[in-house]
């Protein structure tokens, strides 16, 4: 599976690392020169281990410009998710770090005077990806607080008509270029949305029973009706050994649990895909402006990129009732490059894409059957890259996660890039989001007690 590929990759990747910090360590307790780091270097790629290995390495030093040492540089290589680090670059170029995303809650006509909104409410996404947890100190209940005070605050008490989710912001298929069936039932292949609630996940709590042999709980984060359980899971005698198991089908809503969960376990926690994000952001809206005593009398329908012309809302008439506002991308991004969170990063290749295409003065994707927003984020970044002057010849990239096994970068070209960054007005931002060794995200378990905890930023 794919996850097995980025585990693989992601050792490979650190196994160099290890030997390039080794090489560095060891040259600089003997004393040695520069020459001596290489010959250490060299020795150690042409070791046993990596006999059969497919491999690039290039170092540059940032302060003089000279290369330190580089071997297959130009080897054209999959990234997995080094991908994010030009998604990052592309949208501080496009958006800057003060970008927000917005979301628009609209309707055809302002409420009355007692509050009630004679139609429906129209809820505009545009991507933003806070709407989640992590953003909420965790709690699942607050997740869509914001939106729900800013309904709250324009007058709005009851709705006699439907509730509208329109996700046409994005145009194109919900999961990126290439993207293996295998992983769209995971939390970390989840469809990408300009309506995203919860990471698009489902999590739930798996609780042992008190008796031996009895149905394992199964908790649901957020409570949903979207997801069907076909629950097999038993409670094993405490001291055994948890086979406790799950999938959801890419092309089911039911999730199947089987196997055994001692009695001793507190609890396995676990996550899912959600079947549709737009379905359980519209579920969820619902639950939480009841929670707020705003009633909704219609029922909730969907508009996306395939809902012709005549069929979509015409916003230039509407009365825009309120807009929820994120926190700015330089606060968004740390939560993108140091966990490696691949939703994330392909709503932001989008948006990027979006800049890109307004500043162009291209026509809009949205609505187009055959010109997808991912399109215009990977045109996007063939721009940025000639700005970088770094070739074509040097990447090929079609989606901003990584998850495609179609993406290509060469050694030199992560290199020139980070290079180039390190002169922009951002890069201080884009550092700061990194992963730092020993210390947190990706890395936090990497690198403890070596010259590079603390001291190393990488991806």
């Amino acid at each position: 599976m794919k996850q097995g590929f980025q585990l693989l990759c992601g050792w490979f990747r650190l196994a160099l690392l290890l030997g390039l910090a080794s090489c560095l360590a060891a040259s600089a307790a003997e004393g040695n020169s520069l020459d001596g780091f290489r010959a250490l270097l060299t020795t150690y790629l042409n070791s046993q281990p990596l006999t059969n290995a497919q491999f690039g390495l290039h170092v540059v030093s940032l302060q003089t410009g000279a290369t330190i040492y580089s071997t297959n540089a130009h080897r054209l290589l999959r990234p997995a998710s080094n991908t994010k680090l030009f998604t990052a670059a592309l949208a501080l170029e496009q958006l800057g770090p003060d970008f927000r995303f917005q979301t628009d809650l609209s309707s055809e006509a302002p409420p009355s005077s007692s509050g009630t909104l004679n139609g429906s409410l129209y809820v505009y996404g545009r991507g933003d990806p806070t709407f989640a947890p992590r953003f909420h100190n965790g709690d699942y209940a607050a997740v869509l607080s914001r939106l729900v005070s800013a309904l709250t605050s324009s007058g709005v008490r009851k709705i006699s008509g439907d509730l509208v989710l329109d996700s046409s912001w994005f145009s194109g298929p919900p999961q990126g270029a290439s993207w293996l069936w295998d992983d769209l039932e995971s939390g970390y292949g989840t469809a990408t949305s300009a309506l995203t609630v919860y990471d698009n996940v489902i999590d739930f709590i798996a609780l042992p029973a008190k008796k031996v042999g009895e149905p394992v709980t199964l908790q649901l984060l957020p409570p949903t009706a979207l997801l069907r359980i076909d629950n097999r899971a038993v409670t094993t005698a405490a001291g055994s050994k948890s086979d406790f198991n799950w999938r959801r089908p890419f092309d089911s809503a039911t999730l199947h649990t089987e196997g055994g969960l001692p009695m001793d376990v507190t609890m396995r926690p676990g996550s899912v895909s959600a079947p549709s994000p737009e379905a359980l952001f519209g579920e969820q809206l619902r639950r939480q402006l009841a929670a707020a005593r705003i009633t909704i009398n219609g029922r909730t329908r969907f508009v996306d990129y395939k809902t012709p012309a005549s069929q979509r809302p015409d916003y230039r008439k509407f009365q825009l009732l309120a807009a929820s506002t994120s926190a700015p991308l330089s606060e968004i991004l740390p939560f993108i490059l140091k966990p490696s969170q691949n939703l994330y990063a392909e709503t932001l290749f989008l948006t990027a894409g979006k800049a890109w295409q307004t500043k162009r003065g291209l026509a809009d994707s949205s609505g187009h059957l055959g010109i997808t927003t991912e399109q215009r984020a990977a045109a996007a970044l063939r721009d940025f890259s000639k700005s970088l002057n770094l070739p074509e010849t040097e990447f090929y990239l079609e989606e901003g996660s990584g998850l495609s096994r179609n993406n290509l970068i060469t050694p030199y070209a992560l290199v020139e890039l980070l290079r180039s960054v390190k002169s922009k007005p951002y890069a201080a931002v884009l550092e700061a989001a990194l992963p730092v060794a020993g210390v947190d995200g990706t890395l936090l378990n990497r690198f403890k007690g070596s010259l590079a905890q603390g001291n190393v930023r990488a991806k």
